[in-house]
């Protein structure tokens, strides 16, 4: 499916469940360096970046966020994002909140102080959920589905990179016991 270029928003307002609560989807291809806030939001907003780069800052901190990239815009708490100068990004957002909302962002990895996941080869499956509550946002439980299909496959997502960074530790402390060692070794005569 073609990535669309054009703004499109629709306030769904699917409030009746407990653990996840759908109110908003919508698409955008921004100018280069759109920015939006600060503001602080009562509701939590995920943006998918279909294509481009951009900012994100929460309170004090930045992020860089790229094609294929998760950010999530916690509730009550000061951001601002920014779309890129020479390459805007291209993303769509859902707006949502829940009883289980926080539980199912830590366990995907997100939080105020890590808000960005990168997909890596759960690209297609994610863009395919948010296309999909997209383009049938009449559809109240297809809707409600795709968000918890979108979180399982960020849950494996932020598992993968988990995967990946150990490996990289692992690797890291292999190339350092060597070093460790002769340098330990050095002053002995041989």
């Amino acid at each position: 499916m073609a990535a669309k270029t054009f703004d499109e928003v629709y306030l769904v307002n699917y409030s009746s469940y407990d653990d996840v609560n759908l109110y908003e989807v919508g698409c955008q291809k921004c100018d280069p360096s759109y920015g939006y806030g600060p503001i602080i939001r009562k509701l939590y907003i995920l943006h998918y970046v279909v294509s481009g780069e951009g900012l994100l800052r929460i309170q004090d901190k930045e992020f860089a966020v790229k094609e294929h990239d998760i950010f999530v815009i916690p509730t009550h708490t000061p951001s601002y994002y920014e779309a890129g100068e020479n390459n805007p990004w291209n993303y769509i957002w859902i707006q949502f909140d829940g009883f289980k909302i926080k539980e199912m962002l830590n366990r995907c990895g997100l939080s105020e102080t890590n808000p960005v996941l990168s997909l890596r080869e759960h690209t297609t499956k994610t863009e395919r959920c948010l296309r999909n509550i997209l383009t049938n946002h009449e559809d109240e439980y297809a809707c409600i589905g795709n968000v918890y299909q979108l979180f399982q496959h960020m849950v494996q997502a932020a598992n993968l990179d988990k995967k990946m960074k150990k490996k990289e530790n692992r690797c890291a402390d292999l190339y350092s016991k060597p070093v460790s060692y002769t340098h330990l070794r050095a002053h002995e005569t041989l």
